[in-house]
């Protein structure tokens, strides 16, 4: 059962398409899995970089209560209406 020389031809020629199916698969592939690291590796970015906008955006919030808070024991009170709450008030400003 010796093959003719068209049939070797045809054997070899369906060799090294299936082969150069294989190679082109495997590259197709090795492209789409460097791309998807590059989609993971910017989303860990944008995720870390919500993350740190969020806390500082509570951290300012926060700042922000504190200085209220401090501003608010800070301002005088209305001065009280009796005689003895003035007499009060005015000791209270003196240092």
């Amino acid at each position: 059962m010796s093959l003719t020389a068209t049939a070797l031809a045809a054997k070899r020629h369906e060799r090294t398409m299936s082969s150069r199916s294989r190679r082109i698969t495997k590259l197709r592939r090795l492209k789409n899995d460097q791309r998807e690291g590059r989609n993971r590796a910017s989303w860990l970015a944008d995720l870390g970089k919500t993350h740190q906008d969020a806390a500082q955006a509570m951290e300012d919030r926060h700042r922000q209560a504190l200085e209220s808070r401090r501003t608010k024991a800070a301002m005088s009170r209305h001065t009280p209406k009796g005689i003895i709450g003035r007499i009060q008030s005015f000791f209270r400003l003196t240092p």
